[in-house]
């Protein structure tokens, strides 16, 4: 019995991005993106390469909807992503970022439940706050981590007891269609055991 794969795909198709620079009274154009064309599918990681400033962060913020392009257009499974009101934020339900660092990205002062139910707010309001919780809940139970942990303010988890797990949650709020449910590397610099932790 053959089992179908996912389709899901995330495609930037000759993106350009101009920023116009002014000086005094002079005004000149900063191309950071010309023409860039790629295609993100289910369960598969693409890696943006390049040098400093050569436009890797300004892609990123056109596919999260923080910048307009100039020219090109980003498509989700084939069709053209919103760009304003409900059509917007379906795409920003679909589409978002994860940032490597928890400890940048985590605010030391919210407990870990807070931190793993805001999301889940904001893509689901419908559902009730003991629902959101019971979610939050599954997801610290994914990456093996005790509800009871729950109420622990992020600061006072270390990366192995728990900051790195709290961004494997995250991760896997929304997982991609097709990725594995396999524990990811920890993202943190610190961790004595960057693979394991």
């Amino acid at each position: 019995m053959s089992v179908a794969m996912p389709t899901a795909t995330l495609e930037a198709r000759n993106l350009v991005k101009d920023f116009s620079l002014r000086s005094g009274f002079r005004t000149s154009i900063l191309h950071a993106v010309k023409d860039v064309s790629f295609t993100i599918e289910a369960g598969k990681t693409v890696a943006l390469v390049g040098e400093s400033g050569s436009g890797k962060s300004t892609i990123a913020r056109m596919l999260m909807k923080l910048e307009t392009p100039t020219g090109g257009e980003i498509l989700l499974d084939g069709k053209p992503s919103g760009t304003r009101g409900h059509a917007l934020e379906r795409y920003r339900s679909d589409v978002q970022m994860v940032f490597q660092d928890p400890f940048a990205s985590l605010n030391p002062f919210h407990t870990i439940v807070h931190h793993l139910e805001r999301p889940i707010r904001l893509h689901q309001p419908e559902l009730s706050r003991a629902q959101v919780r019971e979610r939050a809940v599954e997801l610290l139970e994914r990456v093996r981590l005790t509800p009871a942990r729950a109420s622990r303010n992020a600061a006072r988890t270390s990366c192995r007891e728990g900051s790195g797990s709290v961004w494997r949650s995250h991760v896997r709020s929304l997982p991609a269609p097709g990725s594995s449910s396999r524990t990811s590397p920890c993202p943190c610099s610190t961790c004595p055991s960057a693979s394991a932790c």
